[in-house]
């Protein structure tokens, strides 16, 4: 029987034809750390994951991708986050397990996301 990680991975659309180069290695990138998202203050630690890319650009790269729809972005709070669908849909189950709809801070819970993951 497969897991949900195999059905996802196996369901994965592949990156558009006519993509930037660089767009499509920051996609990839995203698709294959789903457990990572990225502020604007993460842009020049991830240009440095893409090779010697600046910050700015990562930043640009990062919008246009959203806008395409190829990422998602989030918001908590004032900060925006970038990642993949699947990271940023993560994020907000967490967010919503850890915080509740009404944004009041509760206790630990049985999330399948760990609460020291998304707490600092």
């Amino acid at each position: 029987m497969p897991t949900i990680a195999e059905v996802l991975r196996s369901g994965r659309p592949k990156p558009p034809t006519g993509l930037p180069a660089l767009q499509r290695r920051l996609l990839e990138y995203l698709e294959d750390h789903p457990d990572e998202v990225f502020g604007y203050e993460h842009a020049a630690e991830l240009g440095d994951k893409l090779g010697d890319v600046s910050g700015q650009t990562v930043e640009w790269h990062l919008l246009s991708l959203d806008t395409k729809g190829l990422i998602a972005k989030a918001k908590l709070g004032r900060k925006p986050y970038f990642g993949s669908r699947w990271a940023i849909n993560h994020l907000l189950l967490a967010a919503i397990t850890l915080r509740g709809m009404d944004g009041k801070e509760r206790g630990p819970s049985l999330s399948p996301v760990a609460a020291s993951d998304w707490t600092s």
